[in-house]
């Protein structure tokens, strides 16, 4: 949810840049941490616009964060208070580019909503707020997710291949969760001959592994 510079508000929006209000601003700072199943936000919102704080006070406004990431189509909204805060993502939710953006939120209908803090050309005025309506807009740069992806390299093998004295030919069969390959003794030395080999590991597995896969 990008509220674009050029968006028109019917009354004074507190955001950085606009000049609707003179000094008073409306910031969250953003740090995030990781592990294997999730991601843990830690979100800091700084305001000091007095009569939004008074309305917050009061329930008449709240503050959210609005989370959405492009690729996964992942869309969450987070209520926020003053201060410190935190909340925690599934790592399958998110990857890529996350945009956030934090909101201060009309909770009800606000009658003659005002501040001492805007701007000279909103000077004397009031404004009727409806309920859902955008007071406030903090922008915070996207968090680039990269999720490690499982290293498949330190799983067990399903293959078992073994020497199989008895018989001249590769066999094939399956032993509960595991493929199991008899080769007899000659295939048996020159596979072992080139195991450490990364080339002649590849030629094996052609050899050897792969047909026994689409066998199996």
């Amino acid at each position: 949810m990008i509220i674009s510079n050029d968006r028109l508000f019917p009354y004074p929006l507190l955001k950085k840049d606009n000049e609707n209000f003179i000094t008073s601003k409306f910031e969250i700072n953003t740090e995030y941490r990781h592990n294997q199943k999730e991601y843990e936000f830690l979100l800091k919102v700084n305001l000091d616009e007095k009569n939004l704080l008074n309305l917050i006070d009061k329930g008449d406004v709240s503050l959210m964060c609005h989370l959405e990431c492009s690729k996964t189509k992942f869309r969450s909204i987070q209520k926020l208070k003053l201060g410190d805060n935190n909340f925690k993502i599934n790592v399958s939710f998110l990857e890529g580019r996350l945009q956030l953006y934090g909101f201060i939120i009309a909770e009800k209908d606000i009658e003659k909503y005002y501040s001492k803090d805007f701007d000279s050309e909103y000077e004397g005025n009031s404004f009727f707020i409806e309920k859902g309506s955008i007071l406030g807009v903090s922008e915070i740069p996207p968090i680039i997710i990269e999720n490690r992806k499982e290293n498949i390299s330190n799983l067990p093998s399903i293959f078992d291949i073994m020497l199989d004295k008895e018989n001249e030919v590769m066999r094939v069969g399956l032993t509960q969760d595991r493929i199991k390959i008899s080769l007899p003794l000659e295939q048996y030395k020159i596979r072992n001959a080139n195991k450490t080999n990364f080339h002649s590991r590849n030629i094996m597995n052609s050899m050897i592994v792969f047909p026994a896969l689409v066998f199996v």
